[in-house]
């Protein structure tokens, strides 16, 4: 949902070496992640991480043909929010379930232009640092401040947030998650 590249990520500055990044799983006990195909990328094979867990966390269960993880600037706080739009009714529920996130070596990462901002992707395998155990992922994400919005609620929202639901940021292929299975 945020515009397009995200600086410095594709060469790898200096202060990236510094950072952590996460990637989480319905799978625990991972030792090393390994490629693998994704629609997002047309079937092109990469490890996803982020700099932001509660983004991580966010796309753990969710597909986004289901449910979908944007952020926005709130306009009466000025702070930027992390949704989860339910755009297939009940979808929450997937979200009752446990999660591992991973703290990850932060190798041969980028940003692909056909991703959101928060996401980057490595096209080699990737080693696990740290696995963080979660017990109930919907509980998580309320405690760290992630905004559900229901189904019925998902257009309004989407307004006051000042997105067109007619016109989005990234434009996938009709088919983007037909291969995908839960």
């Amino acid at each position: 949902c945020l515009p397009s590249k995200l600086p410095g990520f594709d060469s790898q500055p200096a202060h990236f070496k510094k950072m952590k990044l996460y990637h989480a799983s319905r799978v625990s006990g991972l030792k090393i992640l390994k490629p693998n195909p994704h629609n997002a990328i047309n079937g092109e094979k990469v490890v996803f991480a982020t700099t932001d867990q509660k983004f991580a966390l966010a796309i753990t269960l969710t597909l986004g043909d289901s449910i979908v993880a944007c952020y926005a600037m709130n306009k009466e706080t000025g702070k930027k929010e992390l949704y989860l739009d339910e755009i297939k009714k009940g979808a929450f529920n997937i979200l009752n379930n446990k999660s591992s996130l991973y703290v990850v070596e932060n190798k041969n990462f980028e940003h692909n232009e056909m991703l959101k901002k928060e996401e980057l992707i490595s096209k080699r395998e990737v080693s696990v640092i740290k696995e963080i155990k979660i017990m109930n992922l919907l509980k998580r994400l309320k405690k760290l401040g992630v905004k559900f919005v229901p189904y019925e609620k998902v257009l309004e929202s989407l307004k006051t947030r000042g997105k067109d639901p007619d016109n989005p940021f990234i434009i996938y292929k009709p088919n983007r998650f037909e291969k995908i299975k839960i």
